[in-house]
């Protein structure tokens, strides 16, 4: 069962702790303001709990703190500004709250070095991603999925250059995918999925040669692979880009991705045969290419 009650004030008394986990439990009540007192604390980790009500302000008193983990609770309220003050914090973690409202416009204006990862998803914000979000250099994970984001993907999404994962998925987004998202070198995961998208797939999408899936699947994308996307995505496992309007013949050099484990492209518009060569791609364990309009196999 776990832990259960509320935590205690005098919590805040324990001065030299640098790490708190009491994560996986049953905690409910607020989370103490008292945790501000813990000066030397570098992590607190209060996840899979039952707290509610607001995150205390007072948490960017820390001054020390590297790693901030509220993630499956109950929090409602928007997110302190004061949180992304912190400038020796790593990764903040909030997935799965009831947090609402527009993300800090100054976060990460601030000084914040070593942030790498922003972990917000399945929560309820609002509003325009603001552009101060994406002078986070160091960052390598951003998960903002499932939440109620509108607007463009900025074009400044582009400087983060560090970046390994990438979840924008379900939300309200709107306009195309910047092409500026070619910048990303070291993407490993692309997810936008059911995200109202519209135009073409940038060509400088399937030119990074880094990633290992590729999430598109349920917008209003249109347009057609380019020719040599086997060259320049030598490590990709999962491609999903069913529900779409994708048309035009799929690439030969695709069935030359050896590493494919998942091909999803059903209900698009794509044309063309369905070649012998599909079956070079020894580790495929799910291919649909249904509800298109292929003519028989070559």
């Amino acid at each position: 069962m776990g832990l259960a009650g509320t935590v205690t004030p005098v919590i805040g008394n324990l001065s030299s702790l640098t790490s708190l986990d009491i994560s996986y439990n049953n905690f409910s009540g607020s989370v103490p303001k008292e945790l501000s007192h813990l000066h030397h604390l570098q992590q607190l980790r209060l996840s899979n709990n039952s707290f509610t009500g607001t995150i205390p302000a007072s948490l960017g008193n820390i001054t020390k703190l590297e790693k901030l983990n509220l993630r499956f609770n109950q929090l409602t309220g928007s997110v302190p500004a004061a949180i992304f003050n912190i400038s020796s914090l790593r990764t903040i973690d909030l997935t799965a709250n009831n947090l609402y409202g527009s993300l800090p416009v100054d976060i990460c204006s601030h000084y914040v070095p070593k942030l790498e990862g922003i972990f917000l998803s399945l929560n309820r914000f609002e509003g325009k991603f603001p552009p101060s979000l994406f002078k986070c250099r160091e960052l390598q994970h951003l998960s903002l999925s499932v939440n109620e984001f509108s607007g463009s993907i900025p074009i400044e999404i582009g400087n983060l250059t560090m970046l390994k994962e990438l979840f924008l998925g379900y939300n309200s987004l709107e306009g195309e995918i910047p092409v500026e998202i070619g910048n990303l070198k070291l993407l490993e995961i692309l997810n936008i999925r059911n995200s109202s998208l519209i135009g073409p797939i940038p060509n400088v999408i399937f030119n990074m040669s880094s990633l290992k899936k590729i999430d598109l699947e349920e917008n209003k994308l249109a347009g057609s692979f380019p020719m040599d996307i086997h060259y320049n995505l030598p490590v990709l496992e999962e491609l999903y880009l069913y529900e779409n309007q994708l048309k035009g013949q799929i690439p030969p050099c695709l069935w030359d991705c050896k590493g494919l484990k998942i091909i999803l492209l059903f209900g698009n518009k794509f044309t063309g045969s369905i070649p012998k060569k599909v079956g070079n791609l020894t580790l495929l364990k799910t291919l649909d290419l249904s509800h298109n309009d292929f003519t028989g196999t070559s």
